[in-house]
């Protein structure tokens, strides 16, 4: 759903947000997290899996390899170990904004600890020392899974206004803006973002939300 986001180590939540959180330093992938990063971005998520759970075997505690196998975990639904995977990096790593965008994200697709969730996307929003589009894109998401819709929308806005044509912002935006009864608006955004990218409907169909 998000394209390929670039969290904790340019990595992860492929969800409905996008690429592209910051990091507090740089962090190297190793030839099979690479290589469990390729299947993730072709969605062969079980090949995923198995790959980056041999890049973890490897080195137990790489935050590259912990990251991707917790975003492998997600897209097969295995949402308490993604949470633990991405949890263990935030650990490590405690002022990354990447790693709190993935611990929010997590929680959000999986629709738990919803306020835990939010005290990381406003963590990773604070840290970020520059504006960071990915965690306002995912912090719209989480807004719109709670229910807040004119917070999603303003989180949208400005994840747009960070990276324009960003598909997950547009059409998350626009369901916002029909929860607000703003038809016109919210179908417009919809049309937009579907044209930026056909499967976004279904992205966000398969995390539970739907116009």
């Amino acid at each position: 759903m998000r394209s390929m986001m670039a969290c904790l180590v340019g990595v992860i939540a492929l969800g409905v947000a996008s690429p592209g959180a910051i990091t507090a330093k740089p962090y190297q992938f190793s030839v099979k997290a690479t290589e469990a990063w390729k299947l993730l971005g072709r969605r062969e998520y079980q090949r995923a899996l198995s790959m980056s759970e041999a890049a973890v075997a490897e080195n137990p505690r790489d935050p590259v390899a912990l990251a991707v196998r917790g975003t492998a975990y997600q897209y097969v639904g295995e949402y308490v170990r993604a949470m633990a995977d991405h949890d263990l990096v935030l650990q490590m790593t405690p002022s990354d904004p990447g790693a709190l965008t993935n611990s929010c994200w997590v929680r959000a697709v999986a629709g738990v600890q919803l306020d835990l969730a939010l005290t990381y996307c406003d963590g990773a929003v604070a840290k970020s020392r520059i504006r960071d589009f990915a965690a306002y894109d995912t912090r719209g998401f989480l807004h719109l899974k709670r229910g807040e819709f004119v917070l999603a929308v303003a989180d949208y806005d400005m994840a747009l206004s960070l990276r324009k044509k960003l598909a997950s912002s547009i059409f998350g935006r626009g369901v916002a803006k029909l929860r607000l009864g703003k038809e016109a608006e919210g179908r417009a955004d919809l049309a937009a973002a579907t044209k930026l990218k056909p499967s976004i409907g279904d992205d966000y169909a398969s995390q539970g939300i739907e116009p």
